[in-house]
């Protein structure tokens, strides 16, 4: 069966914009399936309080499109048979724990950070086109700037002591790319809500293909595929 990774956008505009999604999605279900993640679960946490009917209506969609096929991925990949609502009875009071109760200001971190970057440096980085050359230009800077070889050594000079699995590897490089500004978000977020962007690029990684109609999230996965020789499309 050929997996296809759809992100929280795709899922949630199911049931409008991008009805014809689910259409095909329910059409070809003897071809491919959707698994869903823990970053699924995750976003859909986020309307715990501030929205319990819309929070229930947000799982039961992503039961619909997603079944109960979810990746719990380390180094290695899991596809288990579980359904959202299950994994939720078990787990749920983690991931609500881990999505809302660390809301810590992401952008105020940014902007500290981008403080230490000169702007041509940053703006050569903003409009790279090919996200092929994203991290040889980050590299670059990080180089220059910092004086660090590369994005991997000044993440391990921050945490020496982090667990430098595949799966914290891909959300370092996703803070740092959208912090040295390639397709940054343009509102503010938590460290949550990037973190969980992240979740989804690396859960992706063991899927064939990602689908997102966020263009600045598509761009960043683009590069930290290419970085790390990933086959997802």
């Amino acid at each position: 069966m050929i997996k296809v990774y759809l992100d929280w956008n795709c899922i949630t505009h199911c049931k409008d914009t991008l009805s014809e999604l689910k259409y095909l999605i329910e059409q070809y279900k003897n071809i491919f399936i959707c698994p869903y993640s823990i970053a699924h679960l995750r976003d859909v946490q986020t309307k715990c309080d501030i929205n319990p009917i819309e929070y229930e209506h947000d799982l039961d969609l992503l039961t619909e499109i997603c079944g109960s096929h979810i990746l719990l991925c380390s180094d290695d990949i899991q596809l288990l048979n579980i359904s959202p609502r299950e994994y939720l009875s078990d787990s749920g009071d983690i991931l609500y724990c881990l999505q809302n109760k660390f809301p810590f200001p992401y952008d105020s971190l940014r902007k500290l950070f981008r403080s230490t970057i000169s702007p041509e440096a940053l703006k050569r980085i903003a409009i790279e086109d090919n996200p092929h050359n994203v991290f040889s230009l980050a590299n670059e800077t990080l180089h220059r700037h910092l004086g660090v070889s590369d994005v991997e050594s000044f993440v391990k000079q921050i945490y020496p002591s982090s667990n430098h699995t595949l799966e914290m590897k891909i959300k370092h490089e996703y803070f740092m790319i959208d912090m040295l500004g390639y397709k940054s978000e343009s509102k503010n977020k938590s460290f949550s809500n990037i973190d969980t962007d992240a979740q989804h690029i690396y859960s992706a990684i063991f899927c064939d293909y990602l689908i997102s109609n966020d263009w600045r999230f598509r761009n960043k996965a683009k590069a930290i595929y290419s970085n790390n020789h990933c086959v997802t499309k």
